[in-house]
């Protein structure tokens, strides 16, 4: 087993080598430039410009789909995002509201309280003034 797995160590780190080898030759060579002007000498602005005018039509309507497609999804996520917070906020005003009322209930059970107190203290004092005038 240890043959086997050292055998395609070796071979791999071989693979690699050579592989490395024909990569760096490639750029060395495409890096001089002799070659570069040889090689742009080469290439005719008529025919560079007769092949890349598909390439430019065809990236254009791409970018426009994924444009349109971009602005509906778009779209579909701010009505969600939309829908959701008036739900939110739906619940968040029937919420105040019954904070409200309650609110209000309470205010409502002191005012009584406080005009029964008002109440027994006014009938306290106009007992209080009848007995004086009954006792002069």
């Amino acid at each position: 087993m240890k043959d086997n797995k050292a055998k395609k160590v070796a071979s791999s780190s071989v693979y690699r080598t050579v592989i490395g080898g024909v990569v760096g030759a490639a750029v060395g060579y495409l890096a001089n430039p002799e070659t570069i002007k040889r090689i742009m000498s080469g290439i005719k602005s008529a025919d560079l410009k007769q092949n890349t005018i598909p390439l430019g039509k065809t990236a254009m309507e791409k970018i426009s789909n994924i444009k349109d497609y971009g602005a509906e999804k778009s779209q579909q996520t701010a009505k969600k995002l939309k829908n959701k917070t008036a739900g939110l906020l739906k619940k968040e005003n029937s919420e105040d509201q019954e904070n409200t009322n309650a609110n209000n209930e309470k205010q409502d059970h002191q005012e009584v309280n406080l005009q029964d107190n008002n109440d027994e203290q006014d009938h306290q004092e106009v007992n209080a003034i009848g007995e004086k005038e009954f006792t002069v």
